[in-house]
């Protein structure tokens, strides 16, 4: 539920996030950001972190996001 205010460039954006494990179909409105040893589900309109995941395989587990309107993403 944090607000992301670090830079927003085209080259941390995900697109191949299939290929990231742990990394599901961002909703409409909604994109993958690698900061640091994670990734970021963020708000394109509002920057609103929506979930986090670690970058690191067998680090964490997923950390579903729970805005409202959100199902599992299995």
């Amino acid at each position: 539920g944090d607000y992301y205010s670090g830079p927003r460039e085209q080259r941390w954006m995900v697109s191949d996030w299939r290929g990231r494990p742990g990394l599901w179909a961002p909703p409409a409105g909604y994109y993958w950001m690698q900061s640091g040893g994670q990734y970021l589900l963020m708000a394109a309109a509002t920057g609103l972190i929506a979930g986090v995941v670690a970058a690191i395989v067998g680090s964490a587990a997923p950390a579903y996001p729970t805005a409202p309107g959100y199902g599992s993403p299995y």
